[in-house]
């Protein structure tokens, strides 16, 4: 492993050893990356748990790498694109419970809760494979999906007494203000996201700070929420400069970055359809009904088709109204 100037091309930094077969393969490149980061200057308490690598336990390298891709994506709340990512490493093996944990909580971020809720379970059928603290997060996302935000505290609160790493630290603050936030406590829910995000030794994650940005939308602090967007790229955050458009009330851009939201066939299926009901909502304000009523029918078109019944529950309910 080389750490390389990025400007200049040299190397700064170097960490090789050879792993003696395949299943030692993994741990060995997390040592040598903790070496790597050590040397650069990282703080030595980022490597106080020595469970880190088993997180990702697999006796494929394949696999690894395939997990590895998905969950860079996740972290860029690339949902969609993570979930075949995750499946082809479970193909490869299937008892790797973290690419399940992964398509878990990807499942759980596009709003399929039954099928996360499945997944998450599978990853706990192999906990010789999670460390404690996956297993505690693992616990937490299912008591979320079943809408049991007070039972979903504890396993967080529980990371949060282990003295974890900064980065599991960080991804507990984080699921614990999701949970704060359901439960009506959005001023304790944001200084945890940011608390959550000042952890990252190299830079903030588009999902943490898209969650910064959400917390600001639903207090009304629109401008600082548009500070947050100016970093954040990828069509979850063109959603979030959406709804600050329709809260401040800006409709031509509103129904302008809506359309396109909609019409972009690389958005996946959910983006789209938030495209499409946002679009429907500005025209009827504008007083274009009868465009409303269109783009409703193919928002509940879209949802038929993804098998989605609270999607087109909420595509009749607004209907409902325009047609009035």
């Amino acid at each position: 492993l080389r750490a390389t100037d990025a400007e200049k091309g040299t190397v700064i930094e170097s960490a090789s050893d050879e792993a003696q077969s395949d299943r030692d393969l993994v741990p060995l490149l997390t040592r040598l990356a903790r070496d790597l980061r050590r040397a650069l200057g990282e703080r030595p308490d980022a490597f106080r748990t020595s469970e880190s690598w088993t997180d990702a336990a697999t006796p494929s390298f394949e696999a690894f790498k395939l997990f590895h891709r998905g969950r860079v994506l996740h972290d860029q709340s690339e949902y969609w694109a993570a979930i075949p990512l995750a499946r082809q490493a479970l193909a490869v093996d299937p008892e790797f419970a973290s690419a399940w944990s992964l398509l878990g909580t990807a499942f759980g971020n596009v709003g399929l809760t039954d099928s996360s809720t499945a997944a998450l379970q599978e990853a706990l059928r192999h906990p010789d494979r999670l460390s404690t603290i996956r297993r505690l997060d693992i616990g937490g996302k299912i008591a979320s999906n079943r809408g049991d935000d007070q039972a979903a505290l504890e396993p967080y609160d529980a990371i949060l007494n282990l003295d974890p790493s900064p980065g599991d630290r960080a991804m507990a603050l984080n699921n614990k203000a999701i949970a704060l936030g359901r439960r009506g406590h959005p001023e304790l829910a944001l200084a945890l996201y940011r608390e959550s995000v000042a952890l990252d030794p190299v830079e903030p994650s588009q999902l943490g700070r898209g969650n910064i940005a959400n917390e600001l939308i639903g207090l009304g602090r629109l401008a600082e929420a548009s500070d947050v967007l100016a970093d954040l790229s990828g069509p979850s955050s063109r959603i979030n400069v959406l709804e600050v458009m329709i809260a401040e009330r800006s409709w031509d851009g509103a129904e302008s970055l809506s359309s396109a939201i909609a019409g972009d066939a690389m958005n996946p299926p959910t983006i789209r359809n938030v495209g499409l009901s946002a679009h429907g909502a500005v025209l009827a304000v504008r007083g274009d009904l009868n465009g409303a009523k269109r783009t409703l029918d193919e928002f509940r078109r879209l949802a038929l088709m993804g098998g989605r019944p609270r999607q087109i529950g909420g595509a009749w309910f607004m209907r409902s109204f325009v047609a009035r």
